[in-house]
């Protein structure tokens, strides 16, 4: 399935988790608002009631179910030496979506058509990415997200206010270690593009790219994109990355050829 050379690593998230996504991330959880929803959490047992609500609305992708997907689990949770393997649950939805939340009983749901749409080395990329995920601590922060965009009115006051622009902020530049680690977990660059590029570009369309020739039609497009000199267009774009909790393709795109091209495999042989 194009593991990272087929050996047993632990990989730590110093290696993988983005600089800005760090950054962010200790943003929300210095936060007073962060802290007293987690207090809310503990207090009212929200994550147990959380899980229940999952297995009482989604299929739970068991080990009988999918043998395959409970051994990436199993060889992910080796690889970045996660605590606990999550539980999978299936979404039947024609949006392309997966959604990590939890801490003590991490949760991960992944829709019907993003199942459907990837081969088995892409799926194999979705399970390492969100193992690594859990380790980095990202169920934590998605299960305050998660509290905020369904409770937001019922919570104390100022609360969910108080979060939504660090939490977007933290969304945006999390892709980045999501990216990473996808790259990491099979490493194959051009794939790893593919898997952030799905169902944004035909797939034919895709599987003709060589990514990693900086001479290549994205790369130019990329390159025009993000050198754009107009003010008002940059700061246009800049805030519509901001307020979407998403950033643009383009920037994900050449911050992945960078890390590709950086010392990080020095860096895994460290923990092998």
């Amino acid at each position: 399935m194009g593991r990272y050379n087929q050996k047993n690593i632990h990989i730590d998230p110093s290696v993988y988790q983005h600089p800005a996504d760090r950054t962010a991330s200790d943003a929300v959880r210095k936060s007073e608002a962060f802290q007293k929803a987690l207090g809310l959490i503990s207090r009212f047992g929200i994550e147990k009631e959380i899980h229940g609500l999952y297995r009482a609305c989604y299929a739970q992708i068991t080990p009988s179910v999918s043998p395959a997907i409970h051994e990436m689990l199993k060889e992910a949770q080796e690889m970045f030496d996660v605590p606990v393997i999550p539980d999978i649950f299936l979404e039947r939805t024609y949006q392309m979506r997966v959604l990590l939340t939890g801490v003590e009983r991490p949760v991960v749901t992944v829709s019907s058509e993003l199942l459907r749409q990837m081969d088995e080395p892409m799926l194999w990329g979705l399970m390492a990415s969100e193992m690594a995920a859990v380790k980095a601590g990202f169920g934590e922060i998605k299960l305050i997200e998660w509290l905020c965009s369904t409770a937001g009115p019922l919570l104390p006051a100022g609360i969910a206010a108080s979060l939504k622009v660090l939490l977007k902020n933290w969304h945006r530049y999390a892709q980045y270690t999501y990216d990473r680690t996808t790259l990491i977990a099979g490493g194959d660059f051009n794939r790893a593009v593919r898997f952030m590029l799905l169902g944004e570009a035909p797939a034919g369309v895709l599987d003709k790219m060589d990514f990693l020739d900086p001479n290549n039609r994205y790369m130019k497009q990329c390159r025009s994109f993000l050198s754009e000199k107009d003010l008002v267009a940059n700061t246009v774009r800049g805030a519509g990355a901001v307020l979407s909790g998403g950033d643009f393709y383009a920037s994900r795109y050449m911050e992945l050829f960078r890390f590709y091209h950086s010392d990080y495999q020095d860096l895994i042989e460290e923990f092998e």
